[in-house]
């Protein structure tokens, strides 16, 4: 949220002490391992929620089984347990040959789409893919890293390969740290007293 709070959406870039940067193409790649090359993803967006959730999922929806974007765990637990309906196949869109889709291309301009939305005075919420705005942070701004316990030594060895990057940090984050440590006006005061040697 401390980057959220400094996203600009005239420029599509986070303001901070010592200048403008912003998540790219490249760190998509990266740090998720999302292909960017590829044919671009496109369709429409003028989509409720409601109606993907029935077109798509089958379940009907109601105050009850949505909060706001979300579908209650539940209610989508009750529907995964149940047998496939006749024909549904038919149901899903076709996306032949995902692999030839820019994936990280749609990733990046949905997350910057959801920054945007989130700069909004009334915007209680925001979405995304912000788990690459964390990644992202933390390897562009080491100082904002929680210490991580080392991973063993064969963490990296087959199934799991070196790549995304983010697997690095999927460690359990050491007991040295402490909630106060990790709170939201502690990462703006750092992003804030920051200079330009701790950005990588």
């Amino acid at each position: 949220m401390a980057f959220v709070e400094r996203w600009r959406l005239e420029t599509h870039t986070f303001h901070l002490p010592h200048g403008e940067t912003t998540i790219t193409l490249q760190d998509v790649e990266v740090l998720l391992g999302i292909p960017i090359d590829g044919e671009a993803i496109v369709g429409t967006t003028a989509l409720t929620w409601a109606d993907e959730c029935q077109n798509m999922l089958g379940i009907a929806t109601n105050g009850a089984v949505l909060n706001g974007k979300r579908i209650l765990i539940n209610r989508l637990l009750q529907k995964v347990d149940q047998e496939l309906p006749d024909g549904a196949a038919e149901m899903l869109r076709d996306l032949c040959n995902p692999p030839r889709y820019s994936w990280g291309s749609a990733c990046l301009a949905w997350l910057y789409r959801e920054l945007c939305r989130a700069t909004d005075r009334g915007a209680s919420q925001s979405g995304g893919a912000l788990i690459l705005v964390q990644y992202w942070a933390w390897f562009k701004f080491p100082f904002l890293c929680p210490r991580m316990d080392l991973p063993p030594d064969y963490a990296y060895d087959p199934p799991f390969a070196p790549s995304p990057l983010s697997i690095k940090t999927m460690w359990v984050v050491s007991t040295n740290n402490s909630p106060s440590e990790i709170c939201l006006v502690r990462y703006r005061q750092l992003l804030d007293s920051m200079h330009p040697n701790q950005v990588v």
